[in-house]
């Protein structure tokens, strides 16, 4: 007896060798859409990590201006002064209705990049000028921001005078407690 082979309809063998020919619309447009992501990451990648091999209309993330932009209009930046740190200053506040003390650490920036002997020099002076000034403030006024700025600018219309040829460009407050 000869094995029989099970008979297969012809249309079953149509129908398999159809679907496995033809892929989906579906699996073409998803495949399509990865193709596309995947690029656009992989040219982000590059205009953000290569941004010196990008054609100039595509460089976004580049910091050096292009010729047709403003940046060449914007002032040159001001050249940065030599900073003088102070030892921190405690004072006593003059609140009258109770004590109030202020701890507050002080850096003066200069005119000139490099440091200057007058500093250390008028240092006694700049002191007594910055004691003076804050022992007579009361806590209520230096609390706002506006309190702290104003007291910014009458250090230096008052240290300046003192110093000959250097020049305080800026206060900076490091610390600054009330208690």
């Amino acid at each position: 007896m000869a094995k029989k082979e099970p008979e297969i309809p012809p249309e079953s063998i149509e129908e398999e060798t159809l679907e496995g020919k033809k892929p989906s619309l579906k699996k073409w447009l998803i495949l399509g859409a990865l193709v596309i992501i995947l690029l656009a990451a992989v040219v982000g990648a590059a205009a953000f990590f290569l941004p010196e091999y990008m054609p100039a209309p595509l460089n976004f993330f580049d910091p050096k201006p292009t010729l047709g932009s403003q940046a060449h209009n914007k002032p040159p930046k001001e050249e940065r002064g030599h900073v003088y740190t102070m030892d921190p200053f405690i004072v006593n506040l003059a609140d009258a209705e109770q004590n109030r003390y202020l701890k507050i650490r002080i850096n003066l920036e200069s005119k000139k990049p490099e440091a200057d002997e007058e500093f250390s020099k008028k240092l006694p002076l700049i002191k007594d000028t910055i004691l003076t000034i804050l022992s007579q403030k009361k806590s209520e006024d230096l609390f706002p921001s506006s309190g702290k700025e104003a007291l910014k600018a009458e250090m230096l219309r008052s240290i300046n005078p003192n110093l000959a040829g250097l020049k305080m460009k800026a206060v900076y407050f490091t610390e600054f407690v009330i208690q």
